[in-house]
């Protein structure tokens, strides 16, 4: 689960690390992109990984995964829990409308 109060990264070398991680990521297709959200995701950069969510979702609007992503990490602060829950009903609903 995250954590909101996870703080970000601050030596240069986490710094240096994740921006090597981002530039082997690339950014040319969907699953180079899923990669870097993730990427931002894992080192707790939140406003850059919803950002990289929001651009998934906005070129891939079909993806249950991202709406669900990105819930997760509004879900983590209580003012933004509402879009948390328009991001899981949408990821719910286009859930079920591929299982038929």
């Amino acid at each position: 689960m995250l954590k909101a109060g996870s703080a970000a990264p601050n030596t240069a070398s986490e710094i240096a690390g994740i921006s090597t991680a981002l530039g082997h990521a690339g950014a040319a297709d969907e699953m180079q992109l899923a990669e870097r959200a993730q990427i931002l995701t894992d080192h707790r950069l939140w406003f850059d990984a919803l950002e990289a969510y929001s651009t998934l979702i906005k070129r891939y609007p079909n993806v249950a995964v991202y709406h669900e992503k990105r819930g997760e990490i509004y879900d983590q602060v209580s003012v933004t829990s509402p879009l948390a829950d328009e991001d899981f009903a949408i990821a719910d609903q286009l859930r079920e409308s591929n299982q038929h």
